[in-house]
């Protein structure tokens, strides 16, 4: 059976995006269990340079998302070259394109003017972007559910026409057999958070919580945070403000701060923490978390915000526990529950078992053949 010509076209630097780093797991896990994939792996300016060889009967699978609007611009390119070749997109932050129609838009992103002009620029010219860069066999997919049916309604909405958009689940970090975690938890209860610090990412709101649990006199109930991670320039006096409010409290032997932590350090991490935190604000678009993805390799339960997206991905209860979205008095509830027993690790060992199954290597692999093979 000859071999399908699969151009993967994402992102490659992986300090620069999630995506890339998604991206690399994806395109490994094809290249083991989907052998009838003849897999290009190419960046925007590779894509460009390489579109005039590409067989006639090849399928594109492009990964867009936060800042890659160079993605958006090659996939405009070889809607004009190219117009044979088929596409599937996936869309990592639905329901929103990151398009930047032009390269010098991109740069408008370092004060909050310069984002919001190229926010209302973008908007105001989103169907004609649209229709330039995109084919009506064009299919779609995103890594959430609520994603996909708020992305469905805004491609009809914009384009007024009706397009394919799957749900194909994040991918597992590691493939089989998945590390083993051990279920000690300690006392107090360790909990950590992990990634690049945004204000929607919900920082404040595990400083605060601890905060309201001391000025209550119940410190005993805030658990050891280690916070590992970054935030960019823009975001360095929010993330200032955040220590500032542990040392001014003398909180600082419960919540530490730390860099951002590469790959290689993330299995100790999280075999060090009873529950990792994700207290996301939802912002105005459905993005899942590469974060939720590392945890459920690692195994460790998840406490999240329940933001449309996390609610689609969480089972609460079952494969992680979800509480109110924004509210620091939620998550020293959350504290509390914890410090007593009453949200326990252990018991949701079954369900992230099962979702490692849906999001493993194997499994992801028959999905984009499913999806793929419809096609050919």
């Amino acid at each position: 059976m000859p071999q399908i010509p699969f151009i993967h076209l994402a992102p490659k630097d992986a300090h620069r995006t999630g995506i890339a780093s998604y991206a690399d797991t994806l395109h490994a896990a094809l290249s083991k269990y989907a052998p009838s994939l003849a897999l290009v792996r190419v960046d925007a300016g590779e894509f460009i340079r390489h579109i005039a060889s590409f067989p006639s009967h090849a399928t594109v699978w492009a990964e867009l998302g936060v800042n890659e609007g160079e993605t958006f611009r090659a996939l405009r390119l070889q809607k004009q070259l190219r117009p044979d070749l088929r596409r599937f997109i996936t869309i990592h932050d639905a329901p929103r394109f990151v398009h930047s129609p032009f390269a010098w838009l991109e740069r408008f992103g370092t004060s909050f003017w310069q984002r919001a002009f190229r926010r209302a620029f973008n908007l105001t010219f989103d169907p004609f972007i649209l229709q330039q860069a995109l084919k009506d066999d064009d299919e779609f997919l995103c890594l959430t559910t609520v994603g996909r049916d708020q992305l469905n309604e805004r491609l009809y909405r914009l384009l007024r026409r009706r397009t394919t958009v799957h749900f194909l689940p994040h991918v597992l970090y590691l493939d089989d057999p998945l590390p083993e975690r051990a279920s000690v938890p300690h006392t107090p209860a360790r909990l950590g958070f992990f990634g690049f610090i945004t204000p929607n990412k919900g920082l404040h709101l595990l400083i605060d919580a601890a905060l309201s649990l001391k000025e209550s006199n119940k410190k005993t109930h805030i658990p050891h945070i280690a916070i590992r991670g970054k935030a960019a320039p823009q975001y360095f006096d929010y993330l200032n403000a955040q220590r500032a409010k542990v040392d001014a409290a003398g909180l600082s032997e419960r919540i530490s701060f730390g860099d951002f932590l590469p790959d290689d350090d993330l299995p100790r991490f999280f075999s060090e923490i009873d529950f990792l935190a994700l207290p996301y604000d939802a912002p105005p678009v459905i993005a899942a978390s590469g974060i939720l993805q590392w945890a459920r390799t690692y195994g460790a339960p998840v406490i999240a915000s329940s933001t449309p997206a996390f609610s689609s991905l969480i089972a609460h209860g079952k494969d992680g526990y979800l509480i109110a979205e924004g509210s620091a008095a939620a998550w020293a509830q959350a504290f509390e529950d914890v410090a007593t027993g009453k949200l326990n690790g252990d018991l949701l060992s079954e369900g992230i078992k099962a979702r490692q199954a849906e999001a493993s290597w194997k499994s992801t692999s028959e999905q984009v053949m499913r999806i793929v093979s419809r096609r050919n």
